[in-house]
């Protein structure tokens, strides 16, 4: 929230313990994104491509999928990169670890 730059080869993930339906939303994000919602097996099961930035429409995955991890990148590079659902997403983090590595 609140950014008004994101690097290009960077992105925020955000990490649930169990799988959930995840809503996101653009209320204080000031810069477009594509929002990927990743299964506990880390497979992408969908895909908001380029945001509204600042848009307070509740965004979710397709019901009933539940979702362990969302990662948020520059809009347009699920386009540019041909990120699909159904592809495999490699990550590995540490807990109080401030960077992770997310390979798509």
């Amino acid at each position: 929230m609140h950014r008004h730059y994101l690097p290009e080869n960077q992105g925020m993930l955000f990490i649930y313990n169990h799988p959930r339906k995840i809503r996101m939303w653009m209320k204080n994000t000031k810069i477009p994104l594509d929002i990927i919602w990743i299964s506990e097996k880390k497979t992408i099961q969908h895909i908001e491509k380029e945001t509204t930035p600042l848009s307070k429409t509740i965004l979710t995955a397709p019901s009933p999928i539940k979702s362990n991890y969302i990662l948020e990148i520059n809009a347009g590079l699920t386009t540019s990169n041909n990120i699909r659902i159904g592809d495999r997403v490699e990550f590995i983090y540490q807990k109080n670890n401030s960077e992770s590595t997310v390979v798509l």
